[in-house]
């Protein structure tokens, strides 16, 4: 365990376990490595819009998933990310991940506009939203709004991967 603090600038926090896991058929592991990299190919090269207004969590999200190969473009709040997905071409972007709550205009408000565009792919292009509101009535509010799935913060990488390679394959 490793602690580095900067005061007035925060703390960081390393914790190394070398664990192995406990495989009792064998072919665990091999199952979840071929996983791995079917979904890691599969998010390769792709492009998403991510809307989120706190610059923490979009650092993070930025660096899980260019981690994946996925180009991101950051949006600093809902009306920023309707613009820039109004100003790309057709089809740019793969996907649009959309927080709930931020300024100028919210996630839900973001999804309605770009749902009511005028062009094919504002009706198809998945959305996700990502929020630490895990409550049933916002899920419900998001889907309303035409988001087509939710991911809770804190991210969860294997989470995160998993629900961007579900909606893409649906996609």
């Amino acid at each position: 365990i490793n602690v580095e603090s900067v005061l007035h600038k925060g703390t960081k926090f390393i914790v190394d376990l070398p664990l192995k896991a406990w495989n009792k058929t064998g072919n665990t592991e091999k199952h979840e490595a071929a996983k791995t990299k079917a979904v890691n190919e599969a998010l390769a090269n792709h492009r998403m819009l991510l809307c989120e207004d706190n610059y923490l969590n979009a650092e993070i999200a930025q660096l899980l998933l260019k981690n994946k190969k996925i180009t991101l473009d950051w949006a600093k709040d809902g009306q920023e990310g309707v613009t820039k997905f109004i100003t790309s071409a057709p089809g740019y972007y793969d996907m649009i991940l959309m927080d709930i709550r931020m300024p100028v205009l919210d996630g839900f408000e973001a999804t309605k506009a770009i749902r009511k565009l005028e062009r094919t792919d504002a009706r198809t292009i998945p959305i996700l939203a990502m929020t630490a509101d895990a409550f049933e009535e916002t899920i419900q509010a998001a889907r309303q709004a035409g988001m087509n799935g939710y991911i809770t913060k804190p991210i969860v990488p294997a989470t995160l991967y998993e629900t961007v390679f579900e909606h893409l394959q649906k996609k």
